[in-house]
């Protein structure tokens, strides 16, 4: 779950609560193609989209300036990519975890 402490949406103060690890992602482009319901039409095939793994350890972060930040404490960046349906990570043993 995510707390916002600041009503200013573009770079509102907010910490994770709970336990674990909260994910936000960044898409580089727009979705691959869908059919009008929004389906996929074949498996998913999608590069280089910026991840934040924030840790519900974390000290209060920066939302979403966060993404244009560079490391941050109890966060780690990185890219994930999904291809024909399987995703994988440039983080070690691909993981997109």
């Amino acid at each position: 779950m995510l707390e916002e402490f600041n009503n200013d949406a573009t770079n509102g103060d907010a910490r994770v609560v709970g336990s674990g690890y909260a994910y936000f992602l960044a898409a580089p482009a727009v979705p691959p193609a869908t059919d009008a319901p929004g389906h996929l039409v074949r498996p998913l095939s999608y590069a280089d989209i910026g991840t934040h793994r924030v840790d519900a350890a974390a000290p209060t972060f920066k939302f979403p300036a966060m993404f244009g930040a560079g490391a941050m404490p109890g966060t780690v960046q990185y890219l994930v990519t999904a291809r024909g349906g399987v995703v994988t990570s440039n983080r070690p043993g691909e993981s997109p975890y």
